[in-house]
């Protein structure tokens, strides 16, 4: 039986047109290419060339045998990528949220390296709506969304309760506004959003269309013109427990229904024996904040 390196040898021959070329390419010695295409069609029991003095040329034998070759070497590719990210699969436990808040201080991420002391933890945030698609498709193993999903082919627990805030400076008028403010009160106005992505700042923007919308770069020039400036920004509890808030600011509750968020660890429902003991002991992890 012939070898995936004499299938590769023979392809580069014929792409390259010249056994000189091809042992270039392949940094192997023509003699040894030579030999490596004479074994293949021994083995063949075919002559894949017609040889000239100093020239050879693709028989209808090789025109057939190169079609065939590439095809096999793409799925050999094919198999080994499909092999390596299965292993890759099963040794990282990768995980997707909406937002940052669940990751605030690696408590989630240390439940899973607590549970799979064995597996490298990955955590990447990107939209809601693409983390349902991408733990069905194996980018993740465990997603974090913002609230319950409803499908039978996925375990979902809720776990972690959060609450937007407004800051605003105690001068501002808005700051007396008693047991909390609408979305609709801030449109209009000038606000700071924290430069994270995740699930808040998509809402602020959807919710507050026309609101002057100012970014930093970084959290500490963020927090930089939050505590000197009189912009109004965001926070939430979670972010408060272990923070503090600036003395020049007064802190309300968003009363929009929305502003509350109940984040959901969802797994596929066929992974659900597999991870039971980090599931159990999600349940018993103290991070909403009351």
């Amino acid at each position: 039986m012939f070898e995936l390196y004499q299938l590769r040898h023979f392809v580069k021959v014929v792409e390259c047109r010249t056994l000189s070329a091809a042992a270039e390419d392949l940094h192997i010695t023509q003699p040894a290419l030579s030999r490596s295409i004479r074994n293949l069609e021994a083995v063949l029991n075919v002559p894949l060339f017609d040889r000239g003095k100093n020239k050879i040329e693709l028989n209808e034998n090789g025109k057939l045998a190169y079609r065939l070759a590439k095809r096999l070497l793409a799925e050999a590719e094919k198999m080994q990528s499909s092999i390596e990210a299965s292993d890759s699969r099963r040794r990282t436990i990768a995980l997707g949220s909406c937002a940052p808040s669940p990751l605030f201080g690696d408590r989630f991420a240390a439940l899973l390296a607590e549970c799979f002391p064995s597996a490298a933890i990955s955590t990447a945030i990107i939209p809601a709506d693409r983390l349902p698609s991408k733990l069905r498709d194996g980018e993740f193993r465990f997603i974090i969304y913002p609230f319950p999903l409803a499908d039978r082919d996925l375990y979902c627990q809720p776990f972690m309760k959060e609450r937007l805030f407004v800051l605003i400076d105690k001068k501002h008028s808005l700051a007396k506004a008693g047991e909390g403010i609408h979305f609709d009160s801030l449109k209009g106005r000038s606000i700071l959003l924290m430069p994270l992505p995740g699930y808040w700042n998509d809402l602020i923007r959807s919710r507050i269309p026309d609101a002057h919308f100012v970014s930093q770069t970084n959290i500490s020039d963020y927090n930089e013109v939050m505590r000197s400036s009189s912009l109004i920004s965001f926070t939430s509890d979670i972010v408060m427990a272990s923070t503090s808030v600036p003395g020049n600011k007064t802190v309300l509750p968003i009363l929009d229904p929305e502003a509350e968020l109940y984040y959901s660890c969802i797994c596929l429902r066929s992974d659900r024996s597999l991870f039971s003991s980090f599931f159990s002991a999600l349940k018993t992890m103290q991070i909403r904040i009351d």
